[in-house]
């Protein structure tokens, strides 16, 4: 069997006799696809409405994700630059410590100095040693430099209590970074000691930090002037596009200074420690592309878990409704083929009750006949002692009587069937039951044994379902046993349920565990020779209900099976 084969449920085949094509045969198929559909449009349509909406957005969110990253980005690296000048100055406290103010300002300590610091990535190209008071006592310097940095404007742009960091500005208008470091003499005076730094191992530094996304590093002053060579705003002294924001680390977006053809940059910004010096960064456009495709490729990931699950759901819950409309359908027709029957067995008493009551007039006029005829022979001297012809206007007499009698308890029984809540004597309600199928009983030569307690008190129940109640008990007890069977009906009484306990038992074939499950459910049969429907026992319990009774089954197969019924001493008649 096929994968498809086991999870099909039981309605999908199902076909209507229903006038049309032969499509519309299949209701219930038709119902599932109907409903699935339809959830699926009031579900499916609104997701996939947010998600056209939510795509559309991604540009906008895509350009907030990457503002963010990039202001991320400019916080790291100004913190990196920062660690990065403070190097030097920790190189200016060794050299300061070292060799103290005296011996620094000699010029021969001071050039050897300079020259051995020339070979390292930590080299100066121009270092001073300054006064208390902040004047030059020495200097040295690259001979290219010298001269520009004389009328230099030293700007600091933070201020510690033992060191200072800030730019210049030379005469030609270019920019670069110097550190100064506070130095305590041996003697208790102090003295500063002043770095300017290549610009090239900054950029060397900068460059560095350059990652993947990251398209440009530069440093710029308060002003936004470039302090260090950019790939997009220019060389040293000129100005860069930057956050106007105070608030560092921040980021904005700016159109592409060299092409012009809407293309953008993405520019963040925070201040080097506490300097009024800010860091610069720019990330490329086509970040923009990248984040782009993460947010869609986030959005059509979850519309695509959120429709999967969606429709598992809805399948789930279409199929569900259906199979219980399917199930509901199913015990429709099963409540209507009962009606259907009911109604005919109803019409069958009717007119066994027609058919009786039209019998006792010609028994009636049989009965009379015979008995004016027995008078006639027992007058007439001729006839008086022929005991042959006496003995067979008896026997007719007595047929005809016995005739009536049968009649007359059709006649009974079919008027006690219909419904009726009063009081009645349990006993003669199950005798009066017996006496209709003792005929059928004596045909098995099967014995009925009748044990009623002498407590049990009148009931107030419906005659009529308790009479079928029994018929049908009975008639299935005798149907099981072969001949010289036993059927035992006992009533007893239990005063402390408030009710009576009638049980229907025989020796019959018994029933096996696994039918045990089975025989209140509808057309379910194990009377195959004798064309059993499979309701009796259904209708039964359906009838113990009504009657606010409880029913239970014993059997054992081979020897035998027990029906124990138990009623209320009372119902109401509104509630039946």
């Amino acid at each position: 069997m096929s994968f498809l084969e086991r999870i099909k449920v039981p309605f999908w085949d199902h076909r209507e006799r229903v006038a049309g094509a032969e499509g519309q045969q299949y209701i219930f198929r038709n119902k599932w696809k109907m409903l699935a559909a339809g959830i699926c449009l009031l579900t499916l349509v609104p997701l996939g409405a947010s998600t056209l909406f939510f795509y559309q957005n991604s540009r906008e969110q895509a350009v907030r994700e990457l503002l963010q990253e990039t202001r991320v980005f400019a916080a790291d690296t100004a913190l990196d630059v920062y660690m990065f000048l403070k190097q030097y100055i920790m190189v200016l406290q060794v050299i300061g410590t070292m060799y103290g103010r005296d011996q620094l300002v000699e010029s021969a300590l001071l050039a050897q100095i300079f020259a051995s610091m020339a070979g390292t990535d930590d080299a100066f190209i121009h270092l001073d040693v300054l006064g208390a008071e902040g004047h030059v006592l020495a200097s040295r310097c690259i001979d290219t430099h010298c001269r520009r940095h004389r009328a230099a404007r030293w700007i600091d742009d933070l201020h510690e209590e033992n060191f200072s960091m800030g730019h210049i500005v030379s005469e030609g208008g270019t920019r670069y970074l110097f550190v100064r470091v506070r130095i305590a003499d041996r003697d208790g005076s102090f003295f500063y000691l002043r770095g300017l730094l290549p610009t090239g191992a900054i950029s060397g530094f900068l460059d560095q930090l350059e990652l993947e996304d990251i398209v440009d590093v530069f440093i710029v002053d308060s002003s936004n002037r470039l302090l260090t060579e950019s790939a997009y705003f220019g060389a040293s002294g000129d100005r860069a596009v930057m956050p106007e924001d105070r608030d560092l680390p921040t980021a904005i977006m700016v159109e592409h200074p060299e092409t012009g053809d809407g293309r953008v940059l993405f520019v963040g910004a925070d201040y080097i420690g506490r300097t009024a010096m800010k860091l610069g960064l720019v990330v490329s456009e086509r970040n923009l592309e990248k984040f782009r495709g993460r947010i869609r490729r986030y959005i059509f990931g979850l519309v695509a878990l959120s429709t999967v699950f969606l429709l598992l759901v809805v399948f789930t819950l279409v199929t569900y409704v259906v199979q219980k409309l399917y199930q509901a359908d199913l015990r429709r027709r099963e409540y209507l083929d009962q009606v259907a029957r009911s109604d005919k067995l109803a019409s069958i008493g009717r007119l066994a009750a027609g058919v009786a009551h039209e019998i006792n007039n010609p028994l009636a006029i049989i009965n009379e006949k015979a008995g004016l005829l027995q008078d006639l022979l027992r007058y007439d001297d001729r006839y008086r002692e022929d005991e042959r012809l006496l003995k067979i206007t008896d026997d007719i007499i007595a047929a005809v009587q016995r005739a009536g009698t049968i009649t007359h308890r059709l006649l009974g029984f079919a008027r006690k069937m219909d419904t009726s809540v009063l009081a009645m004597d349990v006993e003669h309600v199950v005798r009066e039951v017996v006496s209709f199928v003792r005929k059928e009983a004596e045909y098995k030569d099967i014995t009925i044994a009748i044990d009623v307690a002498e407590d049990v008190p009148e009931i107030i129940s419906d005659r009529g379902k308790l009479q079928q109640i029994l018929l049908n008990l009975i008639n299935n007890a005798i149907a099981a046993m072969d001949r010289g069977g036993r059927l035992e009906i006992r009533v007893r009484n239990i005063p402390g349920e408030q009710g009576v306990v009638l049980s229907v038992s025989d020796n019959g074939c018994g029933i096996s565990e696994e039918n045990q499950k089975k025989v209140f459910e509808p057309f379910f049969s194990t009377r195959t020779r004798d064309g059993g429907t499979g309701l009796g026992l259904a209708i039964t319990y359906g009838l113990v209900r009504d009657l606010r009774g409880s029913m239970e089954l014993e059997s054992v197969v081979g020897e035998g099976t027990t029906f124990t019924i138990t009623l209320p001493y009372e119902i109401e008649a509104e509630e039946e």
